[in-house]
């Protein structure tokens, strides 16, 4: 059944069913997006063997190192204008390229030929200056409340001093788990970041803590209080907001609608 397939086999089933209706053109959104090393490959694999039967492919996506082992001519777009098109070799060597969008990292960097080094790592973002680090570091030592008790190795805080704890957590969607063993607290007044490619599990987190995903098994707390298992809008009463992906606002509604739908659930 497909609702016991992982995300990235989703996303191959998706490629498939397309394939399977005999195009000329094949239009790919992102299809590398959520997948793992070796579906990445697998799917790079695919789509290289189309030329040769006829099929023309015109694929959009982040993961630079599966495009320049894909592509025969690549088309580089910045808020709506055509910047560059080119083979992969001239256009990850073009300035403007590099400073807008692949970053210092691809500087003198040839293409990949093949597929087996294909990442799921995204290339979207843009290197940071050491300037912008060092500010930074410098806001987070001068502004952080917890930092005074976090250890050497930052997991000193303890569950019963931490806004929101989460142990040993084991989540998913249907049969599939996504998250294994998951630990991480967060201190009144503390900012934290989770880094991690496409399919890490990222969403996935924030879903369990919100109540909107199914967790196996774990522990999740708010501030001492066990919410693991109760719904999304018992979550928000508690005083929990998730700024969705999606963004889930109601196009239907004006801006102040908006606002007043939201100011109405928090007091009901």
């Amino acid at each position: 059944p497909v609702s016991e397939l992982s995300h990235g086999s989703q996303r191959l089933l998706g490629v498939a069913m397309a394939l399977a209706t005999g195009p000329s053109l094949l239009m790919l959104d992102e299809p590398a997006a959520g997948l793992h090393d070796d579906e990445v490959a697998v799917l790079g694999e695919v789509l290289s063997a189309l030329p040769s039967t006829g099929v023309s492919v015109l694929v959009i996506d982040h993961n630079m190192k599966f495009l320049l082992g894909l592509c025969t001519r690549i088309v580089v777009l910045d808020s709506g204008e055509k910047l560059i098109e080119g083979t992969p070799s001239d256009v990850i060597a073009n300035p403007k390229v590099i400073d807008v969008y692949l970053g210092s990292q691809f500087q003198g960097e040839e293409p990949d030929t093949g597929h087996g080094l294909a990442t799921t790592d995204s290339q979207d973002e843009r290197g940071s200056g050491t300037e912008i680090t060092q500010l930074h570091a410098a806001r987070a030592a001068s502004t952080s409340k917890v930092n005074d008790v976090v250890t050497a190795d930052g997991v000193a805080l303890s569950a019963e001093s931490a806004r929101l704890s989460v142990r040993a957590l084991t989540a998913g969607y249907g049969s599939v788990t996504i998250l294994r063993d998951i630990s991480l607290t967060l201190g009144d007044g503390e900012v934290i970041t989770i880094l991690g490619p496409n399919g890490a599990g990222k969403t996935t987190l924030l879903r369990s803590i919100s109540g909107a995903t199914r967790v196996f098994s774990g522990v999740i707390e708010y501030n001492g209080q066990s919410i693991a298992g109760r719904s999304p809008n018992q979550i928000v009463r508690l005083g929990i907001a998730h700024v969705l992906e999606g963004r889930r606002v109601f196009s239907s509604l004006t801006v102040e609608e908006n606002l007043k739908v939201a100011d109405l659930a928090a007091r009901a």
